[in-house]
């Protein structure tokens, strides 16, 4: 199974090759070594500086944003000439660190003189966040020891992350596509009892409007239905118990609706189906629970009271949000206070601001404790047109913040009012339901427990309630995970690629993060089914990046696809990732208290990260190559699902199984597992191919290459030659070479 995009002159090549022989086939995706260690160059790499100071040095992105706020302060990432490196494989951090020490100050330097604001220093790429005047970013932009300015862009949560909660026990659903163009069949629980007055939805899945079903029919006593005459085509079906509950699962996807043919589908709903789809439950039964794992989760926080999260879950939590809410008005004489209520959870170093213009009419800032205790504010300049409070203690509770007219027959006077926080508290409920899913605790009385329950989970938060964050407080996210000593990073979050190269901030991170030796997990994006969708920091050389598969077993339609931009499959594996179940705080809306299903490539990645506890568990010293090596080899390739193909650039090497990457690295075979030329004229492309046996006996495994199609199922061609067989003895390596013309 192989894709191919040609693009005029240039192609780019994906292919998957398939290794097999006494032992299960390996599937082969890409490798790694090739295109991380060391990193690709960028261009102006390989320039001389001459030619280099000539190229554009602002980011596109950046100067359109100049040009639409061109008074403005702008949020920019300034990266330095003097980058870190990896070397023979490897990011120094300390080395890293000392480069940052000693190149930034001058900058710096220039940033304070300016008055650039929020001037934040990063190590993991040598390169500084601040907000700066757009009239001076060009001056920035012009300093030899710049190498590029980036826009701090706004890195979101995948959409759609749908909520369609299920209903309260599981249902056995069968679907007959009639010769005669109607769907029929029965909606039972699992003992067989049936479920009337169940609602049947079903849509066109080629059409594909999001959430607008064509059809929606309802069971009868016997919870049986029948749908109108259909045109032909392919459908998807989703369950809801009874009207006005929420929808279940796509239970049935891809039944084929033809005029003289009959199709028969049964599909079984469960709880938290993910775990067993990833074959971890015979990890768990072995005693691999992830144990002394770090996980660290770069999301919106992580509710640390819930109870599959509580006990110490949590061993360490950082708000990177630099979260300021403000209110702006006009107060005058005679005004009652404006009043300002805010609901604080796990708070500390409250600041709250008030600037106006007129110094001459007074204005108070009060806040409120829950208590009722007051704190009147100060002038810490002693303009008389500012006031401040300053609260570090730790606070909860409903905090109110008061502007008050102080003097009589004052003038109208227009306000702004600042709030800025720290809080770990997910006020979302992304950060802990991906949290849940990798490694929440078992809940027998639901049913439901994470991947890797024994693990630990660090809580960065990168995201707001509003499920965005700026770019400079992801990176500071994955430098601060590092130095906790996390073993698996796990970024449920994402932008387009744009061009695809890795080579952009938040890629970067991501990249120096894995060659730390730091297992990086992401979501591939919610913004399929076309080619060329899956995000950022997805196409970064290195990461884990993972699609969604739903409970029976297809690719979601909406799950971001490859490849990215320089060529590279940009897809690994795919994990359940539609109406998984997971905890949410108790303060957010759900289905049930405590925990909901939601939908995305969010949903997905957390399986990942609890096997990768597992497999660093079961295999100390494994490095994020090795795993990913493990992973992609052992995949469960999906194809031909509902008369759907799936290819590699729809699902990556397939669906994850963590028991049998457990199995390959104790005593079975590995091959390295990517393979990339990028954009290249036609010719002769060589890679030689390193076989592992973990074996205790020799092997001799054939070796074949498939044909390369595309995402639409189009043969492009069979250009791979490779040898017929290999031999390789027991515990050890052996090499084959393989051609691509």
């Amino acid at each position: 199974m192989n894709g191919l995009v040609s693009r005029a002159a240039t192609v780019v090549l994906c292919f998957l090759l398939m290794v097999s022989g006494a032992l299960a086939p390996v599937a082969l995706a890409e490798a790694p070594d090739d295109l991380i260690y060391p990193r690709p160059a960028d261009a102006r790499d390989q320039m001389p500086g001459d030619v280099e100071d000539r190229l554009p040095k602002i980011d596109s992105l950046l100067e359109a944003e100049i040009a639409a706020r061109p008074g403005e302060a702008i949020p920019i990432i300034i990266m330095l000439r003097d980058q870190p490196g990896i070397i023979q494989g490897e990011f120094d951090i300390g080395a890293a660190k000392s480069l940052a020490a000693e190149t930034q100050f001058p900058l710096i330097t220039e940033l304070t003189m300016i008055g650039a604001e929020n001037v934040t220093e990063h190590w993991i790429i040598n390169a500084i966040s601040a907000w700066v005047y757009a009239p001076k970013i060009a001056e920035i932009a012009a300093r030899p020891d710049v190498k590029m300015v980036w826009l701090d862009e706004k890195i979101r949560l995948p959409d759609p992350v749908v909520d369609l909660a299920p209903a309260t026990d599981p249902l056995k659903v069968q679907a007959v596509a009639q010769a005669g163009g109607t769907i029929t069949g029965v909606v039972t629980d699992t003992a067989g009892i049936p479920v009337p007055g169940a609602l049947v939805l079903l849509r066109d899945q080629v059409i594909r409007e999001p959430w607008a079903w064509a059809w929606v029919v309802t069971t009868d006593a016997d919870g049986r239905y029948t749908s109108p005459v259909l045109p032909p085509g392919t459908y998807e079906i989703l369950v809801s118990p009874a009207p006005g509950v929420e929808l279940v699962v796509a239970v049935i996807c891809g039944i084929v609706v033809e005029a003289g043919v009959e199709t028969t589908v049964d599909v079984t709903l469960h709880w938290d189906y993910g775990d067993g789809f990833i074959n971890a439950p015979p990890m768990w039964q072995a005693g691999y629970h992830g144990d002394g794992i770090r996980i660290a989760i770069l999301d919106t926080g992580i509710c640390p009271y819930h109870p599959d999260l509580d006990q110490n879950k949590v061993v360490a939590a950082k708000d990177f949000c630099v979260l300021e809410l403000w209110e702006w008005d006009m107060i005058a004489d005679g005004d009652d206070p404006h009043e300002f209520p805010r609901h604080l959870r796990d708070a500390e170093n409250l600041e709250v601001d008030l600037r106006w213009m007129d110094p001459a009419n007074d204005l108070d800032l009060l806040v409120v404790r829950p208590d009722g205790s007051l704190i009147w504010g100060t002038d810490p300049e002693g303009l008389g047109n500012h006031e401040r409070v300053f609260i570090p203690e730790p606070m909860d509770g409903l905090w109110w913040i008061a502007v008050i007219e102080a003097l009589p027959d004052a003038a109208v006077e227009f306000y702004m009012l600042t709030m800025a926080y720290e809080s770990t508290w997910d006020g979302h409920g992304h950060g802990t339901h991906v949290g849940g899913t990798a490694a929440g605790d078992a809940n027998p009385d639901w049913n439901v427990t994470g991947v890797a329950p024994g693990a630990y989970l660090l809580n960065a938060k990168v995201l707001n309630a509003a499920g965005w964050g700026m770019t400079s407080w992801i990176v500071r996210g994955i430098e601060w995970s590092l130095d906790q000593g996390a073993h698996i990073i796990n970024m449920s979050l994402g932008a387009p690629q744009r061009a695809g190269r890795g080579l952009n901030p938040i890629d970067l991170a991501s990249t120096h993060a894995v060659a730390a030796g730091v297992v990086v997990v992401t979501s591939a994006g919610n913004s399929g089914p076309g080619e060329g969708t899956v995000g950022r920091p997805a196409v970064a050389h290195g990461v884990i990046s993972v699609a969604a598969s739903t409970s029976d077993d297809g690719i979601v339609w909406f799950s971001s696809r490859g490849p990215a931009g320089d060529g590279r499959i940009a897809l690994d594996v795919a994990t359940p990732g539609a109406a998984v179940i997971a905890p949410v705080p108790q303060a957010i809306p759900a289905e049930f208290p405590g925990y909901d299903d939601w939908w995305g490539t969010s949903m997905s990645a957390p399986h990942v990260a609890g096997a990768v506890a597992l497999l660093l568990q079961a295999f100390p010293g494994l490095t994020p190559a090795e795993v990913e090596r493990a992973l992609k080899n052992t995949a469960d390739d999906i194809t031909d699902f509902g008369g759907i193909e799936f290819c590699i650039l729809d699902q990556g090497a397939g669906r994850m199984n963590v028991k049998e990457a457990y199995l390959a690295l104790r005593e079975g075979t590995l091959v390295d597992d990517e393979w990339s030329v990028g954009q290249v004229l036609p010719g002769v492309y060589p890679k030689t191919f390193t076989v592992i046996n973990n074996a205790a006996e020799e092997v001799t495994l054939t070796i074949t290459a498939s044909v390369m199609t595309d995402t639409q199922g189009v043969v492009a061609g069979d250009w791979i030659t490779v040898p017929a067989s290999i031999t390789v003895p027991a515990g050890a390596t052996a090499t084959f070479d393989a051609v691509m013309s």
